[in-house]
């Protein structure tokens, strides 16, 4: 099991999937694309929004294009990788 943790700053947008030069590189599953999520901080919450069509964003048992988070910690996921978002004031 990998473990990696990134400080997210307002006003920087992230990306995560398997580009090599992504701001977290997602390996070993062949459904996600290479820029497959987008992370940044909008209108005082953090959104996390969906660029691939294949594997979607999964919280609370739903599946999602964009989720919008503005305190305490989400857990969402994208299989097969799950990511957890703490929100610090």
């Amino acid at each position: 099991v990998e473990f990696a943790e990134l400080q997210l700053e307002p006003g920087k947008s992230y990306i995560l999937g398997r580009r090599e030069n992504a701001d977290v590189v997602l390996n070993s599953d062949p459904g996600i694309s290479r820029q497959h999520i987008s992370i940044e901080f909008v209108d005082e919450a953090w959104l996390v929004q969906s660029l691939s069509p294949h594997i979607p964003i999964s919280y609370e048992g739903k599946t999602h294009t964009k989720l919008s988070f503005t305190d305490g910690v989400a857990h969402f996921y994208v299989t097969p990788y799950e990511f957890e978002l703490q929100m610090i004031n």
